[in-house]
């Protein structure tokens, strides 16, 4: 029976390969195929909300919960306990094995690009990632790339390390941190419903 129900899960995994590419999970056996169930955690607080834009229309996490409200994924706040918190709270609700957290940049009003934050090393989230920077390049195919294209590998001490760290300690096999554009930047911005027509065709 135990090699019946074996067989017929690698059935569904093949099946399901003829629609999606299939991607070797790193933390498994070698055999498994991993498939990511999404996440989406809105970055920030609500009593300290991040960066705000050119206008100071939107601030990072008014944007991000703009997003959630649209999307068709799951999603959760830090408010309560941080992205630990966040992402747990979706492992547990709603069997979420995968976190995307979506910034905007700031720096001077001038600096522009796009680019995903990723743990040194963590090859599956870093081939999750290149499949984003790839939707976002259909989306903007003139926008700067920073890092190594589009991709910036952090180690201890980083911005946004612990971030990730946290949402893999919660249950996320993959997890990755975005900043898609710098909302200082008028000539940088991305609208809410732009931003969330990328991730919705990453994460179908």
């Amino acid at each position: 029976m135990f090699r019946l129900g074996k067989a017929m899960r690698r059935l569904k995994w093949w099946l399901r390969g003829l629609f999606i590419k299939p991607v070797v999970d790193d933390y498994g056996s070698g055999d498994n195929v991993f498939t990511p169930k999404w996440g989406f955690v809105i970055p920030h607080e609500k009593k300290a909300q991040g960066a705000s834009s050119y206008n100071d229309q939107y601030s990072e996490y008014t944007y991000g919960v703009i997003m959630a409200g649209k999307l068709d994924i799951p999603y959760a706040t830090r408010d309560n306990a941080g992205v630990y918190g966040a992402v747990r709270e979706m492992v547990k609700k709603a069997g979420v094995n995968a976190s995307v957290e979506c910034h905007f940049n700031s720096y001077n009003g001038r600096a522009n690009g796009f680019e995903i934050l990723v743990i040194k090393g963590d090859k599956i989230s870093e081939r999750y990632a290149r499949l984003l920077v790839e939707e976002f390049i259909l989306a903007f195919p003139k926008r700067k790339l920073r890092g190594d294209n589009g991709l910036k590998f952090i180690s201890k001490g980083d911005r946004g390390f612990y971030n990730l760290v946290n949402a893999r300690s919660a249950g996320a096999d993959v997890a990755i941190l975005t900043e898609f554009f710098f909302g200082d930047c008028k000539a940088d911005w991305i609208t809410p419903a732009q931003h969330v027509k990328i991730i919705k065709r990453f994460c179908k």
